[in-house]
């Protein structure tokens, strides 16, 4: 097989409701009212509730997008660490979420510096990244590292496919990486959610679960 080479320009775009779309580009045959309105109220609580979020928590959105959810957050009481690979969405997620002093949106180097300098978030959110993800082993160990010890990790995402972009005809790539055993490497099974049978996508091929950290390291 050859080598996929990974093309995060797939998100740039030159306006904000155009990087809206692009960021709910998993599960797209959930309609777009759902995923900007019912889904996000869905994720947060759900997050709040099995996570037990206080008001002031710092929490890490990891692949941010244009901070649809990290929005929702601000609104709940929560700081928002957003990241990014893609310079569009970090600029486009500023300006969308637009909460100086509750939100700033980081390229993943940005955050390395700052977890190296000792960082820590309360818990983290991973919402339709991981299946983009060319390299989700050292995406999950960062986050475990950027977590205080015990924190807690939501993640919602597809349960077998990945849609990892790349250069060449098919810009969407499955590569039939299981991200949920790499996950359980690293962090203990807290709770599983459904994803409501009504919002046009199959249940059964979504996962919304959540985890703790399992070591104070």
């Amino acid at each position: 097989m050859a080598q996929l080479v990974y093309d995060p320009g797939i998100f740039n775009t030159d306006t904000l409701d155009k990087a809206k779309q692009l960021s709910i580009i998993a599960g797209s045959n959930i309609p777009e009212n759902v995923r900007w309105g019912e889904e996000i109220k869905m994720l947060c609580t759900t997050m709040a509730r099995e996570l037990m979020l206080r008001k002031g928590d710092l929490i890490l959105d990891y692949g941010c997008g244009v901070g649809r959810l990290a929005k929702e957050l601000v609104t709940m009481g929560c700081d928002v660490v957003g990241v990014d690979i893609s310079p569009t969405m970090r600029r486009y997620a500023m300006e969308y979420v637009n909460a100086p002093g509750h939100f700033v949106a980081l390229a993943p180097e940005e955050l390395a510096l700052l977890v190296n300098k000792g960082l820590r978030c309360d818990h983290a959110l991973i919402a339709w990244m991981l299946q983009h993800s060319p390299n989700v082993y050292a995406d999950i160990l960062f986050i475990a590292k950027a977590l205080k010890g015990l924190g807690g990790l939501m993640v919602a995402d597809n349960r077998q496919m990945r849609l990892v972009p790349v250069r060449g005809e098919n810009p969407w790539c499955n590569d039939n990486f299981d991200i949920w055993r790499q996950l359980e490497l690293q962090f203990g099974i807290r709770s599983n959610t459904a994803y409501p049978g009504n919002w046009g996508a199959d249940p059964s091929k979504i996962m919304i679960r959540c985890y703790m950290k399992t070591t104070n390291q």
